[in-house]
């Protein structure tokens, strides 16, 4: 992710921000293993469900300062393309290691088996999330890449728009929210309801207005950039704020006030659950300029891989928590956690290296007129690099594969 700051000839990396991606997959991972080892009382204090907010206003930022301007057709197809080479491959993989190692088909009836071959097609469509019955098949955290698929389709025609319509597209998807949280009120839905996960959490349609306030986010920055001129120890004072700010209101969301949830169950359950983008935009504002020491320890080459490799390990960490759970295997204590966290991660760095970079470079070579010049601008690195990763995923796969409790 390299990129110029308006009034700045100088390439900067945007390395606190790639490093930031792993803590908000980290919150995912420590919600979803809380119901096989614990997490010390941090799932029940914090909905860490609202990580996914964070890359969703992630996602807007980081494509509108890469791609402010999306004009011409050929622009927008090599950027849909880009788009696809970078999430499809690894969803595809996947979604089929998760059917390796946990899947238990409904075959017994016609029906039964139409209604799975249509969430595969749908899954690996990444259309699932619009329908009910689809939003959580296979690999379930793949909901959250339907939603970013949509995104990508709607980015060209946002940012052809942005300048002159901004207040109109950031106002009518707030409406959406609005009228939505209003249709989930009158219906009455409980907030436990599956119902209203459905029309407010896993909504395509208003999970939109995240990756809109990204959209904006990206234009504040770049328009005041060249403006701040903050010393390094303000910036890390500045740094410090801001991540309390967000400890306290992440600690503070669940002990919402009862009259505030009582009045309405639904406008609570937004803001619970993925109501925090403007902050999370605060966040990626900061780190996307600063020069504080946060900032630069962030860069350190260790949270930059980790960073890297948090879609990875967004997507395997839930078949490897669910597989711990369906064939009853023990996690317990510190060790078993910390073994827990050494198998999520060397998977998600075996992917990364092995799948989802060779795969995404072949994708974005296919067709070119001179291969040559993508081959120039790839990271060097060793061919072994991509073979030790994939020997050590088909050893991985084989071995839970043959452990399987079918």
């Amino acid at each position: 992710m390299v990129n110029v700051l308006s009034g700045d000839k100088r390439a900067q990396r945007l390395d606190p921000i790639t490093s930031l991606r792993f803590f908000a997959a980290a919150m995912i991972v420590v919600g979803h293993a809380h119901a096989i080892s614990g997490s010390w009382g941090i799932a029940t204090a914090i909905p860490l469900e609202q990580g996914v907010s964070f890359f969703f206003v992630l996602s807007g930022f980081i494509l509108t300062w890469n791609y402010p301007v999306l004009r011409e057709w050929p622009a927008i197809r090599r950027f849909w393309r880009a788009r696809f080479a970078r999430i499809w491959p690894l969803h595809a993989f996947t979604c089929f290691m998760w059917i390796a190692l946990l899947y238990r088909p409904d075959l017994q009836t016609p029906s039964a088996a139409g209604k799975e071959a249509a969430k595969l097609i749908l899954n690996l469509g990444l259309l699932h999330a619009w329908l009910p019955f689809s939003v959580l098949s296979f690999n379930f955290v793949s909901w959250s890449l339907s939603e970013e698929f949509f995104f990508y389709a709607m980015f060209p025609f946002l940012i052809a728009r942005w300048r002159k319509h901004w207040a109109l597209l950031i106002g009518s998807s707030l409406a959406v929210v609005i009228a939505f949280i209003l249709i989930v009120h009158f219906l009455g839905f409980a907030a436990s309801e599956t119902k209203i996960m459905g029309l407010l959490y896993f909504n395509p349609l208003v999970r939109i207005f995240e990756f809109v306030v990204g959209i904006a986010t990206a234009g504040i920055i770049r328009h005041i950039s060249g403006r701040i001129h903050l010393t390094a120890t303000q910036w890390t004072m500045l740094e410090t704020a801001t991540l309390a700010t967000i400890i306290a209101v992440l600690l503070g969301l669940y002990a919402l006030p009862g009259a505030i949830t009582a009045l309405s169950p639904a406008a609570a359950y937004y803001v619970v659950h993925e109501g925090i983008s403007v902050l999370w935009a605060v966040l990626i504002g900061v780190f996307a300029v600063s020069t504080g020491l946060i900032a630069k320890i962030l860069s350190r080459r260790l949270f930059v891989l980790l960073g890297e490799a948090s879609f990875a390990l967004y997507l395997c960490h839930a078949m490897i928590i669910n597989y711990v759970q369906v064939n009853h295997l023990q996690i317990a204590g510190v060790p078993g956690y910390l073994l827990l966290w050494g198998v999520c991660l060397s998977v998600s760095f075996a992917l990364f290296y092995g799948i989802e970079q060779p795969a995404r470079q072949w994708l974005l070579n296919v067709g070119q007129k001179d291969p040559a010049d993508e081959r120039k601008e790839r990271r060097p690195g060793p061919n072994f690099t991509i073979w030790t990763a994939n020997i050590f995923l088909a050893v991985f796969i084989i071995a839970a594969v043959s452990h399987r409790t079918f």
